[in-house]
């Protein structure tokens, strides 16, 4: 996970010793290699990978005109390759997967915060649309009963 990440919701994201979180970053692309609905694409350069783009389709509700869209889960590029293009190329070929495969409307989480990611996004044509908000709740202390 990029430190990034922390920064921008400190409170969310799990704080693990490193190899436990490079373990579950190993572990969470693979699943979008076997399970339907999802895949998997992936940025190399000089036969060497630095980045990946996961994505799937999702179901939207009964009262939405469209009974699915495509849902960009993650985009991650190498912290020295980026702002080369891969991402943008990685994007483009998700865009034309899910065309592909009949999907219409495509979305995709960002945090508000990264500037760099949103600008990307927007040349592609994505635009803000919702707010997602969240809290943490505190533990409750125990009742004494």
């Amino acid at each position: 996970m990029d430190s990034s990440h922390l920064r921008h919701d400190p409170g969310f994201y799990a704080r693990k010793p490193r190899e436990v979180c490079m373990k579950m970053a190993r572990k969470y692309p693979r699943s979008f290699l076997t399970e339907a609905g999802k895949f998997l694409l992936v940025a190399e350069q000089r036969g060497e990978i630095i980045g990946y783009l996961a994505a799937k389709i999702v179901p939207l509700p009964p009262v939405a005109k469209v009974k699915q869209a495509g849902l960009v889960d993650a985009v991650c590029v190498r912290r020295d390759r980026r702002r080369m293009g891969a991402g943008k190329q990685l994007l483009r070929a998700a865009l034309a997967e899910f065309r592909k495969r009949k999907i219409r409307r495509v979305r995709l989480l960002v945090e508000l915060e990264n500037s760099p990611a949103r600008e990307l996004y927007q040349t592609l044509g994505f635009r803000d649309r919702q707010a997602l908000m969240t809290k943490t709740l505190q533990r409750a202390a125990p009742s004494k009963l």
